[in-house]
């Protein structure tokens, strides 16, 4: 709230008195011999410091009795600030399927018309780019560690929207049936990613990371997130080791559907590192950090701990959480996120949706935040933790060292 402020005036009166006295007697106030110029500005300072007083006054009710924060958890979930520039980078090419009769406006009778999909192709496209723009922001400010503690750190990893790709066709198809359902099939990656030579663009252009707009339909599937390495395929797919080009570098594949805002995407990278970060040491990420254990409860049942103190949660179950995607969850429970340690257990504190803005996209953004990234100084079984967020700016690179969450 701004300070209240004030503009100061003199109204000359309708009656002008002047004042002609020639000695002070004592039975006269002091104010009345004063000269009109003196007493105006007597006047003026009394109105200024009485101001001063209202104002202080309001503000110690406003900052100290109603205990309004400076910052809040939103501010440090959105702002930005410069990132070095030897920062490690996710270069990213971005596809878009534009289904169309006249290379103008969306054929709606390729896809679902109920979302709102009825827009030209400027528009859609524009649509992308500003989806592109906030999962970019997002991301990188989930790799800040404890950045709503810390303001001051850094992110691990900066986003590069390399180049982006506009189709005017409809997605492609496999043969592969999607789940259960005789009648979808999946996406086709293979076709989609040899057209653009994504070995070329892997190996020697530095792309790690594809992001493919989609549109429902009636006849189609995808996955979340897809992976191709040859160290294996860990993603939230069906795992198929030949439904995209193996080149002599791992990358990702995410596809999302351009009608959704951002949340829906973001969750699908945040929930692809959980899946890597599970493959990498399961009992670290899950059991420890997460805080999951197999009667399917999020509890602490190691030493010092209540069943009701939650560790971090995961994507879908916040720490505070009584049922799964419980974003907006008001009710507070113990947990030792804010403060993690693998061994053992850091300071315990109430955690409630308020740490988030109580809803899902800024939820993912303070999971991210408290993944271990740069400079953590954790120590699990003797061992120092490392940078998870290498596996996700340079597996390779990052698996070659080890492949574990320690060194």
């Amino acid at each position: 709230m701004d300070n209240p402020t004030t503009q100061n005036s003199e109204v000359a009166p309708t009656n002008p008195v002047i004042y002609t006295v020639p000695t002070i007697s004592p039975d006269i106030n002091p104010i009345q011999q004063q000269n009109p110029k003196s007493r105006k500005l007597f006047v003026t300072i009394l109105e200024i410091f009485l101001l001063s007083i209202l104002v202080a006054a309001c503000s110690y009710i406003y900052f100290f009795k109603l205990k309004t924060p400076t910052m809040t958890k939103k501010d440090i979930a959105t702002q930005t600030s410069p990132i070095p520039q030897n920062q490690p980078q996710v270069k990213v090419l971005s596809i878009s399927y534009f289904p169309t009769l006249d290379n103008i406006t969306l054929d709606t009778t390729a896809m679902y018309n109920d979302l709102g999909y009825n827009i030209s192709i400027d528009e859609a496209r524009a649509k992308i780019q500003s989806l592109n723009t906030e999962i970019v922001t997002a991301l990188e400010n989930g790799t800040r560690y404890k950045f709503y503690k810390n303001p001051s750190a850094q992110p691990a990893i900066k986003y590069v929207i390399a180049n982006e790709v506009g189709i005017l066709e409809e997605v492609p198809i496999s043969n592969t049936q999607f789940d259960d359902d005789p009648t979808t099939k999946i996406i086709d990656y293979n076709a989609i990613l040899a057209r653009q030579n994504i070995c070329d663009l892997v190996e020697n252009k530095g792309i790690s990371e594809v992001w493919i707009w989609s549109y429902p339909g009636n006849n189609r599937g995808f996955f979340r997130s897809n992976f191709s390495s040859y160290y294996g395929d860990t993603s939230v797919s069906d795992m198929n080791p030949n439904d995209m080009p193996i080149c002599n570098k791992s990358y990702t594949v995410y596809t999302s559907y351009y009608g959704d805002d951002a949340t829906e995407p973001l969750k699908s990278h945040v929930l692809q590192f959980q899946a890597l970060f599970y493959n990498l040491n399961s009992d670290l990420f899950w059991n420890k950090f997460v805080g999951f254990f197999h009667d399917e409860k999020w509890q602490g049942n190691w030493i010092g701990f209540t069943y009701q103190t939650r560790r971090c949660g995961s994507v879908t179950w916040p720490p505070n959480s009584e049922n799964e995607n419980d974003w907006s969850n008001i009710k507070g429970m113990l947990s030792d996120c804010e403060d993690w340690v693998p061994d053992g257990h850091g300071d315990v504190v109430n955690i409630d949706c308020y740490a988030w803005n109580c809803n899902a996209k800024d939820y993912y953004v303070y999971w991210m935040q408290n993944i271990p990234g740069k400079d953590n100084e954790l120590i699990y079984n003797g061992s120092k933790l490392r940078n998870w967020w290498d596996f996700i700016s340079d597996y390779d690179a990052a698996m070659k060292i080890k492949k574990d969450l320690v060194y």
